[in-house]
This record gives C-alpha cells, structure tokens and sequence, in this order.
C-alpha cells in the first residue's frame, strides 16, 4: 500500500478504540459520543469510569449504532456524553464527499451491522468484511483517548469564515438530528442520564458564526424540550461551551478544535467531569 493510502492509519485508529473498549468494558459508566470535537478534547483521565468512543466526522447515525454496541458490551453503563456541534444537525456521513469512506470502516470494525446506499461504500464494506480481526494496539491510548493519531489540524489558509460557511450549511438541515432524537429515545428506555457537550470555539469561529446558541443548536434545545414532556423522568442537560470565556485562544489548534495535549482538552474534560459530578 502506498504512503497516500489513508485506510491502514485510520483501521489502526478504529481498531485501538475497539481493543480499548474490550479492556475497559467492565468499569465503564459513561461514555461520549460525537465527532473529532469530542475525539480531540475529551480526555477520560478526568472523569473516572468513562470513555472516549468519539471519532472524525462521526455523525449520529454511527454514534447510535455505537452507543447499541456498547450496550452489548458495558454492563455497567449509565450514563451518555454527546458532543453537538454546529455542523450536527445535517451531518450524514455516508454523504460526506471527504469523509464518507470512515463509515464503512467504522461499520466493519465495530460490526455495527449498517448499510449503505452508495455504492462506493457498498464496494467498500464488502472487501473490507471479515478482513479487519478482532484484536489491535491501543496505540499508547488510554479509555479510547488517543491524543498523538488521526489529530491534524486545519490549515491556516482555510480562513474561519470558510469553516463557518461549511458547518452553516448543515446546520440548516435536520438529517442529523433524526438520529439524535432515536438515540435519546433509546437513553431513555434503558435509564440512562445524558449530557449534551456542545464545545467551545475560538473567537474567529464565532465571529463568523455569531453568538447566538439558542439559534446555532436550537435542534438540541427542542429536543430536551420534547424528550421533557415525552419522558419527564429522563435525566438530559445540556453543557454549553459555545462561548466559554475560560477558553483561550491558544487552547485552539485551530478554529474549532483544542489542542488535545493542551490545558484546552483538559478544562474541558475537567467541566464535564463537574457536569457528571451533579
């Protein structure tokens, strides 16, 4: 294979989360969801008995597919972390021109038992069946935290107000949140609290972005007000970082993830660790 063969690091990446989750699966009480804003700054060194099982691009089809997974596999289980994002709501990563070759990987390695429509990711899933095993190095990670893989930044040239565009465009749709609503719905048969991270952005991002949460993740909102009156007894809050002045510039490797060896990742992990504390 080729140094511009992407697969053999990203299989590496996935497999290490999978043999993490084998080990750990006894102990674990929560575990957070999401996309790269959750894989590059949830650092479950701060928050006892999770797990980090966010990965690039994961939208919350695969993150419900996970979260059925790790039902199978973590007895002890109780309790939700789901990053949302502002590109959340219409993210579908089996449409992602970029991304969409993570799903079937995802999908093959963690046998999550979906399908595809496209047919490139059809192709995909059916050479990669059976191929991937079922053991892995966890890549000198700990609690499916790998802070030194699949963490690169973007480019400087890719301006904040591109980034922005990019993430509007999806937030103005609701794919994402269809699947947002069945994994709720899911937390709430099984008892299980959920907390909703939406993390926080650099200044640039949010100057394009503006500083309206209530509109940006309006999704989120509805949906805690309508989980309220369909479960009153469900436990779900949302953690807004959005804005969070604690944030500093320089927590950022660029402009919208934190540096996951920085103080950024770790006042992060540390305010969801007081967030599950309550």
């Amino acid at each position: 294979m080729s140094d511009s063969n992407p697969f053999p690091a990203l299989i590496e990446y996935f497999s290490a989360k999978r043999a993490m989750l084998q080990q750990d699966k006894h102990w674990l009480t929560s575990i957070a969801l999401g996309s790269s804003h959750g894989d590059f700054a949830f650092d479950p060194a701060y928050c006892p008995g999770s797990f980090n099982l966010c990965s690039r691009s994961q939208d919350f089809r695969h993150a419900l597919a996970l979260y059925e997974h790790a039902l199978s596999q973590a007895p002890n289980l109780d309790t939700l972390i789901v990053f949302y994002s502002v590109f959340s709501p219409g993210n579908v990563l089996e449409q992602s021109p970029s991304e969409k070759t993570l799903a079937p990987l995802m999908n093959e390695i963690f046998q999550l038992g979906l399908s595809y429509q496209d047919p490139l990711l059809t192709q995909i899933a059916a050479q990669l069946q059976g191929r991937l095993g079922t053991g892995g190095s966890t890549l000198g990670g700990a609690a499916g935290f790998l802070p030194d893989q699949q963490k690169a930044f973007m480019p400087a040239s890719y301006g904040a107000a591109q980034r922005v565009a990019d993430h509007m465009r999806l937030n103005a749709r609701e794919d994402g949140n269809q699947y947002l609503a069945k994994l709720l719905l899911l937390a709430a048969e099984c008892e299980h609290r959920v907390i909703v991270v939406i993390p926080p952005m650099h200044a640039e991002y949010r100057l394009h972005a503006g500083a309206d949460s209530a509109f940006l993740f309006r999704g989120v909102f509805e949906l805690q007000q309508l989980m309220g009156a369909l479960c009153p007894d469900f436990a779900m809050s949302v953690l807004d970082l959005y804005a969070d002045a604690d944030f500093a510039p320089d927590h950022f490797g660029d402009f919208d993830h934190l540096i996951p060896q920085g103080e950024g990742a770790m006042l992060l992990s540390g305010k969801i660790a007081q967030a599950l504390a309550l």
